[in-house]
């Protein structure tokens, strides 16, 4: 299980581009999007590495 901070999950359309975007790599992935907090948790076979670039090709870097 990984957890990565972002800022500016606005909508059901932001949840919606991040849900698509790590499901490309892992069709099982379970994906919680907390939008009050910024926060998303993914649990996945896929590297942490791949998962933040996932995030940050869709326009959602994991904040440092």
């Amino acid at each position: 299980m990984y957890t990565f901070k972002v800022s500016n999950i606005l909508g059901d359309h932001c949840v919606s581009r991040i849900q698509q975007a790590i499901m490309v790599g892992d069709a099982e992935a379970q994906v919680r999007i907390d939008r009050d907090e910024n926060q998303i948790t993914i649990v996945s076979s896929q590297s942490r590495k791949a998962l933040s670039e996932a995030l940050s090709d869709t326009g959602f870097p994991a904040l440092a």
